[in-house]
């Protein structure tokens, strides 16, 4: 649980909360193949407990009401991977706020790899 508090009292967000909010954006985004976990298996949408968190890290952030993020990707092949990280972190920080009122930190998509016909492994970081 991520907890805030303030002068009204103490606010929980479960991570279930963001990792929904991540997935969504996600499949919007023509340029994501999928979200995977850490070692690149690919994680369906419709899973739930603790497979469906497999794909997000959420971080308590040192600044008050923020929260740090870290997403495994497989994106598709031909699409420009900074352009991509660029507007997937503006869209993914833009809905967690308005959602939820708490902002997002630091912002890291890792591309597990890069879907062709099969998926290349790859091991890439990129700061959104």
């Amino acid at each position: 649980m991520i907890q805030y508090k303030n002068e009204t009292g103490t606010v929980l967000f479960d991570p279930q909360v963001f990792a929904m909010i991540a997935m969504d954006t996600a499949v919007q985004k023509e340029e994501i193949y999928a979200v995977t976990n850490s070692r690149g298996k690919v994680i369906r949408q419709k899973e739930t407990g603790k497979e469906s968190l497999n794909f997000i890290e959420v971080l308590p952030s040192e600044e008050s009401y923020s929260v740090d993020l870290r997403i495994y990707v497989v994106l598709n092949f031909g699409k420009s991977i900074s352009a991509t990280a660029d507007e997937f972190g503006r869209l993914l920080r833009e809905r967690i706020r308005m959602i939820t009122g708490v902002s997002v930190g630091d912002l890291t998509m890792v591309v597990t790899g890069v879907r062709s016909r099969k998926i290349a492994r790859r091991d890439l970081e990129i700061q959104c």
